[in-house]
């Protein structure tokens, strides 16, 4: 039962958009109907500017490492974690009080991962399957000559 309530906090914690908030409490305008019309940082950065980027970065951020530093605490398999991170991309990307349109997830996806080696895990083994596969520590980053 504890599990269910972390997805669903989890969720709910993914649904708070930092982008279309700011554009709507500094800004009275609605960010999912300018730019790329998505609510996201990177739509908020280029509509409203620097100010609104970092706000919204740092809402995404906050969403993101609440429920997911909650269920390290609590001491979650790395599944469960993973399945947290999941459900805060699905409410940043699918918010209902939003009518389904949020961002992309392209900042809240790194902050899951983040959230990962923060607490040691290991990414590749927990996090393919979750929607966040793209994003792995064992990418090779190494520079070739051409």
């Amino acid at each position: 039962m504890l599990i269910v309530l972390l997805i669903i906090g989890s969720y709910i914690c993914g649904t708070i958009n930092g982008a279309y908030y700011i554009g709507k409490i500094y800004f009275r305008k609605d960010i999912r109907e300018l730019g790329s019309t998505t609510a996201g940082a990177r739509n908020a950065g280029r509509v409203f500017g620097k100010g609104a980027f970092i706000g919204a970065l740092l809402v995404d951020a906050f969403k993101t490492f609440l429920p997911l530093g909650i269920g390290y605490m609590l001491g979650l398999s790395p599944w469960v974690q993973a399945l947290l991170a999941l459900s805060v991309l699905i409410g940043h990307i699918w918010p209902i009080q939003l009518g389904g349109k949020g961002g992309k997830g392209i900042v809240v996806r790194p902050f899951c991962l983040l959230s990962f080696v923060a607490h040691g895990e290991t990414i590749e083994s927990e996090i393919d399957g979750c929607g966040l596969a793209g994003f792995s520590s064992s990418a090779d980053y190494s520079v070739r000559p051409t």
